[in-house]
């Protein structure tokens, strides 16, 4: 089935689920018809007429709003599903990071994108960005624990160091698809590290709690890599 035309009153019908809401509107005053003949309230043959013709028209109607709720989805999909975020545009941001958060993701943003089209408040892909590193913590990573950390290849130019207060508003300036919460962000090497991924992997890393607190052996869900020395680790941060 295609998909209503741009601009229709049957697409917005869909959209805002109108046709949906009338389809079942239409169901059940069949059945309540029906119900009236059955229970002597209304003539029983009229009634039954009425009531297989109105569940009849609910039906066929509920089907149709949902196939071409279907349709609009897969034509909203097939514009957007291949939409590459490009390399990250920040230095401690890796660019398997950005493309992953900033890829448009069928289930939630093909729904948000045709609501849209009704309801002119929402933000939604590609443009729903916003701060998206509220009160980093940074954690500077002490000179014997950067000697132990695993080291990772460098495949990118280091970014330019800078103080903490420097360092912090880098963080506070990202407009981003993503919210972090409070995270635990180690500074290495006087720049701050590349989030590299934001699941557990098995990648060697050095696990930062606490300034002056690391384990060799933990694994946290969140692995960063300096981008000056290569050393790799990871922290629990709250996202």
């Amino acid at each position: 089935m295609s998909a209503p035309v741009a601009g229709s009153w049957h697409r917005w019908a869909v959209i805002r689920g109108d046709l949906a809401t009338l389809s079942f509107l239409a169901a059940l005053g069949g059945l309540g018809a029906a119900a009236a003949g059955v229970t002597g309230h209304a003539p029983a043959v009229p009634a039954a007429a009425v009531g297989a013709a109105g569940v009849a028209l609910g039906g066929v109607g509920l089907v149709h709003a949902r196939r071409a709720w279907r349709a609009l989805l897969e034509d909203v999909v097939a514009r957007w599903a291949t939409h590459d975020p490009g390399q990250s545009p920040h230095p401690f941001l890796s660019d398997a990071v950005w493309r992953e958060t900033q890829g448009f993701t069928p289930a939630l943003d093909a729904p948000l994108i045709l609501r849209a089209e009704v309801d002119r408040d929402l933000r939604v892909f590609p443009d729903d960005r916003g701060p998206a590193v509220l009160d980093p913590l940074l954690r500077v990573v002490a000179a014997e624990e950067r000697s132990v950390a695993p080291r990772a290849d460098l495949s990118s130019p280091p970014p330019t160091a800078g103080d903490l207060v420097a360092l912090g508003q880098a963080l506070a300036g990202v407009e981003a698809r993503f919210i972090v919460l409070s995270p635990r962000w180690p500074v290495c090497c006087g720049v701050l590290t590349r989030l590299m991924s934001r699941t557990l992997d098995r990648a060697p890393a050095l696990w930062l709690g606490e300034p002056g607190v690391a384990d060799p052996e933990r694994r946290g869900p969140h692995r960063y890599t300096c981008g000056v020395c290569g050393a790799s680790y990871t922290t629990d941060p709250a996202w």
